[in-house]
């Protein structure tokens, strides 16, 4: 039984950590879109795109799992669509990133992809958290759903 109770809580934190690093990385990521050139940082945002749509994919996974992890899916489906998939990335735009992050034509391509994955990840964290909890359904602004990544 103990054992258990320590794997629930394990879970839980997991969970937990799991919506704090989807927002953190969704700032992290819209912050290296719109701030200044970090070369640095900016070798790092293909894979914060990645680990973002991977971790939106575990939310999903995890939205039957009970109350604690309602409240905290209500809490990311609540504040919309991330930041940084509101992010022009279409025609001249993803020129000026490509020139902006100095990219070779193989990262633009996989930034595209990877940028495309995380709107239908979004979009189906939206329709099972919808699916799972009809009586919870925010009509964003300008969401993923409404707008011209559905």
């Amino acid at each position: 039984f103990k054992l258990f109770v320590l794997f629930a809580v394990v879970i839980q934190q997991t969970y937990l950590l799991s919506v704090d690093q989807a927002l953190k990385l969704d700032k992290k990521i819209a912050d290296i879109l719109h701030g200044p050139l970090n070369r640095n940082v900016s070798r790092n945002l293909i894979g914060y795109i990645n680990l973002f749509t991977g971790i939106v994919s575990y939310l999903i996974l995890t939205l039957d799992e009970g109350k604690e992890e309602y409240n905290n899916s209500k809490f990311f489906y609540d504040r919309g669509i991330p930041d940084f998939l509101q992010t022009e990335v279409d025609g001249l735009y993803i020129n000026f990133y490509q020139r902006k992050f100095k990219w070779t034509n193989i990262e633009r391509e996989l930034f595209e992809i990877e940028m495309e994955d995380s709107k239908t990840v979004w979009n189906e964290f939206v329709r099972t958290f919808e699916r799972k909890n009809p009586d919870h359904i925010f009509n964003f602004t300008g969401d993923a759903i409404h707008s011209e990544f559905a």
